[in-house]
């Protein structure tokens, strides 16, 4: 599962309750929020890569409990970029540590947010199929 990607999907109110479930914790900021551009790469219909164009993207760097975080998301996003990379910290600690308890609430409110966007994405895949027509059927008149 793609937790930045997540993170990025989630809505505002979401994003906070996450962050509430690390707020005790002394979470050091080694590189602040910065926004950049990045080539964005895609394959046409003949599965040949071609660059789509330039997209917009927020990248910052944490550290907590000597665990490095680093997330990089797209748009002006500099609290879901911190919150990508402190999730990215928190999720590399070792089982057996301290932090286990922290790192499993992570882990279940992600998987919850990533069920949510899946279920969202299918609705509205399901809208998008009604409106879909086959030209092939269609009457000629």
């Amino acid at each position: 599962m793609d937790f930045q990607l997540v993170i990025t999907k989630m809505d505002d109110s979401s994003v906070k309750e996450l962050m509430q479930l690390f707020s005790t914790e002394e979470i050091n900021i080694t590189k602040s929020p910065e926004t950049g551009l990045l080539m964005m790469a895609a394959k046409d219909s003949f599965d040949t890569d071609f660059y789509l164009g330039e997209i917009l993207v927020t990248e910052a760097e944490v550290k907590y409990k000597g665990l490095k975080g680093y997330a990089m998301v797209m748009g002006d996003e500099p609290e879901r970029a911190l919150l990508a990379a402190s999730v990215d910290a928190i999720l590399q600690a070792d089982t057996r540590d301290a932090m286990e308890d922290l790192k499993q609430k992570v882990m279940d409110f992600i998987t919850m947010q990533a069920r949510k966007t899946a279920e969202a994405d299918e609705m509205e895949r399901r809208l998008i199929a009604k409106t879909k027509v086959n030209f092939e059927t269609m009457v000629k008149g």
